[in-house]
């Protein structure tokens, strides 16, 4: 009996191991041959419901941690970690604050974490629906009334602070390693930004003077899934995200690249 429970002793051994790496925040990739009976094993004995996986064959899948994924078809615009000033860079050579964007401050990261951002463009040309990026919990949706100047990368290569001088509407949460926010930014004649959460938001209006206070709509901990739609634009517009994550994480994606929504960004 003990000799027929050895290799699954020694498996769960092993899946701890990885686990309790994982906690450390190291990252792990796991070479192909080894996926499938170990991460099994690990859906086993963690009884981990195959059925909502969005990818069955555990080939795809490099290592326990989270993906965070594309919110949209999308070209990316710049990817990368804020530097301790709170700085996110537009494009290169170009910088712009985190806090006037989400218009607010950001909480300091949790030991062993950073903040990263991505900017995602949406051509008018494109799918211009978007998904949610992680599963996630959020909390406030934040609508911030501002000039709808173009986002097109070779405005942005020219306008500094361009994403927070535009109309944007922010959605504010938690995800497995801390806070994540989701700005859908509005651009020339693509104001309208609606979300699937809320009915009583208005984007788009000459109600607002051209720099306006904030609007602040609390939302009761809803859950948003994985691929899960978020809202929609008139057109194509930009996304940012910023959001907290292990040291470790490292973005599988470069600026110029093409997306399809839901692949991963890293």
């Amino acid at each position: 009996m003990l000799q027929r429970a050895a290799p699954v002793l020694v498996g769960i051994g092993v899946v701890k191991s990885i686990i309790s790496c994982r906690e450390k925040r190291d990252q792990i990739n796991l070479p192909v041959w080894a996926r499938s009976p170990l991460l099994g094993l690990y859906a086993k004995v963690f009884s981990c419901n195959l059925e909502e996986a969005e990818v069955s064959d555990f080939r795809e899948y490099t290592c326990l941690q989270a993906v965070i994924n594309s919110p949209a078809d999308s070209v990316v615009l710049s990817c990368g970690s804020i530097d301790e000033n709170g700085f996110v860079e537009q494009v290169k050579g170009i910088t712009y604050s985190v806090e006037e964007l989400l218009g607010g401050k950001v909480p300091s990261p949790k030991s062993g974490n950073k903040l990263f951002h991505c900017i995602l463009y949406l051509a008018p040309g494109d799918y211009h629906h978007f998904h949610s990026p992680a599963s996630w919990n959020t909390n406030l949706i934040r609508h911030i009334p501002g000039a709808l100047l173009s986002v097109a990368p070779s405005v942005a290569q020219s306008v500094r602070g361009l994403f927070s001088v535009n109309e944007r509407v922010i959605v504010s949460g938690e995800w497995d390693y801390g806070p994540l926010y989701f700005c859908a930014v509005g651009a020339y004649n693509v104001g309208s930004i609606f979300l699937s959460m809320i009915t009583n938001m208005t984007t788009n209006t000459n109600a607002y003077p051209p720099i306006a206070d904030h609007i602040d709509y609390p939302v009761s901990s809803k859950r948003l899934q994985k691929g899960e739609e978020v809202g929609a634009f008139r057109l194509g517009s930009s996304i940012v995200l910023i959001f907290e994550a292990p040291e470790t994480f490292s973005f599988s994606v470069k600026p110029g690249q093409k997306l399809r929504y839901g692949e991963a960004l890293g």
